[in-house]
């Protein structure tokens, strides 16, 4: 629906192009008549003046060429802003359709955007589970482990290996954001559809 009217929003664009550019050809035509008919004025005019006929003649024709080329300019010099007022409003509304399709897009992003999220909310849930768990058996091996002044606690417990076994992302994440706090926030969909202004969207079953 929406590039259907900007297809019609560019035709029309077009269209008015094309008359204001007919009509500043037909001026500069006009123009130019008048231009050409004052040069036959002056090569005609003594000897008009001095009975010659075909001087005469001339000077008749060039009359007539003089009030049909000043009655086109008249009316084209009316027509031409009149015509580039109608091309302004025709770009006016390709811009304001444009904007319509734009933002459709970014909705239609932002939905998916959403979905992805909550994908990546089951995931991380699933994540933190399992790390827990890891956790957990890791403190139960270091329990088992002679470590007098807790030294090796995080060796042992794995701590430095999870950071690096993390999907890049994250690493990105510590580039972007490197004071930022983890955890502690609302799911990432939540937090995304809140971002957007999103308040009705299909919530995935907790």
């Amino acid at each position: 629906m929406h590039h259907e009217k900007l297809e019609q929003a560019n035709r029309a664009v077009a269209e008015w192009q094309s008359k204001v550019w007919t009509i500043n050809e037909a001026i500069a035509k006009a123009e130019n008549t008048l231009a050409a008919s004052e040069r036959r004025r002056r090569e005609n005019a003594l000897a008009a003046s001095l009975g010659d006929a075909d001087a005469q003649k001339n000077l008749d024709e060039v009359l007539q060429d003089d009030i049909r080329a000043v009655r086109d300019l008249d009316n084209l010099r009316l027509a031409g802003p009149a015509a580039e007022a109608k091309l302004r409003e025709a770009e006016n509304t390709h811009r304001l359709i444009a904007a319509e399709v734009k933002q459709s897009q970014v909705n239609e992003l932002v939905l998916k955007r959403i979905a992805a999220a909550q994908d990546a909310d089951a995931a991380l849930t699933a994540a933190g589970e399992a790390l827990r768990r890891y956790l957990d058996v890791g403190a139960q091996i270091y329990a088992l482990t002679d470590d007098l002044f807790g030294s090796r606690r995080d060796d042992v417990e794995g701590w430095n290996r999870i950071a690096k076994s993390l999907p890049s992302p994250f690493a990105d994440l510590q580039k972007r954001q490197p004071g930022v706090f983890l955890g502690g926030g609302p799911k990432l969909a939540d937090a995304e559809a809140s971002h957007w202004g999103v308040t009705t969207f299909k919530k995935d079953a907790a």
